[in-house]
């Protein structure tokens, strides 16, 4: 019995300890190992991530290994390519689930590529082993978020399990302590001792199954917690959206009518510019009209009928320019509508675009959630989700 508990101690104990190589120190950021065959992918990844995390850069899965092997810091995740010379993505990750026995939470992999299909490449990663999968290119603010999502899980599964270790520790200690008296104490019934090593061993795995139960206890609440945190931003970011389609159709409302507006204008000028140009006709044809008139009555009949013309083909001017300009205000404001339409519609995209990354994520974290689940609570986990 001695040796069972013993056994049980060591293995959650393994379970919350570092894989190997190097701890990092208290307060220092996560420390991120990135196996990409290009340079410039390297490179932009370091640059984006410079403020949130360290990046360890390899260029093969045969240096990634070399790296984990070394007995350096131990990576808290990997930025895994799929395309890359000698092993591909899928074979590294394949290796590092079932040949090395890390699991989701000792070593998370996020795999990224431009490969298509990109339903088909992100199922093949799924099933070769990956914790999360993005195509490229892709949004350096929502790899951010999934990175924290999956460190903020990792660090929550880890607390629950180190507490559930120390409890049990605790009790064993207590129940080993209380065993050393009888043990020295003579027996005068030989049968009652291994009764009570029996009772003892029940206890102990009775006390390991409740640490267990405890952990994924903790681990459903941060699972929970995340989901809700979640739901709550993208209900938010709904609710905006809405408002920008809302604003965008009343934009596109607005210009609609302008441009009925500015069509009806249009037309107007159109018939003042040609009762301009009858009346100027008109009047050269009284010009004319005068100038071979030969008595003077005519001619000074003719100058006034020339002077009318005249007062009436300026008024007919007048008007037209009033026309052109009120058809160049009018279109200086159908393309100031057309520009703000044009932002509102911008705006709403991309709010639409937020949301259904934050919806993306929201599906992420339930599968990362029944993904970090042991075998044994899974039911559980999933019986909480619903």
């Amino acid at each position: 019995t001695k040796s069972r508990a013993a056994k049980q101690v060591a293995a959650a104990s393994a379970r919350t300890a570092p894989v190997g190589g190097v701890a990092p120190a208290p307060g220092q950021r996560p420390l991120a190992l990135s196996v990409d065959d290009d340079v410039i992918n390297q490179a932009f990844l370091e640059q984006s991530l410079a403020a949130d995390c360290r990046i360890v850069r390899v260029m093969s899965g045969d240096e990634a290994f070399a790296y984990l092997d070394s007995g350096k810091e131990f990576p808290s995740f990997m930025l895994l390519d799929v395309m890359m010379p000698g092993k591909m993505g899928f074979e590294v990750a394949r290796e590092i689930r079932q040949k090395r026995g890390l699991s989701h939470t000792q070593l998370p992999v996020v795999m990224l590529s431009a490969r298509s299909p990109q339903d088909e490449t992100a199922q093949s990663a799924f099933e070769s082993g990956a914790t999360d999968y993005m195509s490229k290119p892709f949004s350096c603010a929502i790899l951010k978020q999934r990175l924290n999502v999956i460190d903020e899980v990792r660090q929550e599964i880890r607390k629950a399990q180190i507490a559930a270790v120390e409890k049990y520790k605790q009790e064993h200690q207590a129940q080993v302590a209380q065993q050393k008296p009888q043990e020295s104490a003579p027996s005068a019934q030989p049968a009652q001792p291994s009764a009570k090593a029996a009772a003892e061993g029940d206890k102990a795995s009775q006390a390991a199954d409740s640490g267990k139960a405890a952990a994924t206890a903790a681990e459903n609440a941060a699972r929970l917690d995340a989901i809700k945190r979640l739901e709550r931003e993208r209900d938010d970011f709904k609710a905006r959206l809405e408002a920008k389609q809302a604003e965008a159709a009343e934009a596109t409302t607005e210009l609609s009518r302008l441009m009925v507006e500015r069509d009806s204008l249009e037309e107007e000028l159109k018939k003042t510019e040609l009762q301009s140009k009858q009346r100027a006709e008109l009047a050269a044809a009284a010009i004319q009209e005068s100038e071979s008139v030969k008595f003077s009555r005519h001619r000074s009949v003719g100058n006034l009928s020339i002077s009318s013309m005249r007062t009436e083909l300026d008024v007919v001017e007048s008007t037209a320019e009033f026309y052109r300009a009120e058809v160049k205000h009018r279109e200086r404001q159908i393309t100031s509508l057309r520009e703000q339409a044009d932002r509102n519609k911008s705006l709403a995209w991309l709010e639409r675009e937020r949301a259904d990354a934050l919806d993306r994520e929201l599906n992420f974290v339930r599968q990362l959630g029944t993904r970090f689940a042991p075998e044994s609570s899974r039911d559980v986990s999933e019986s909480s989700f619903r």
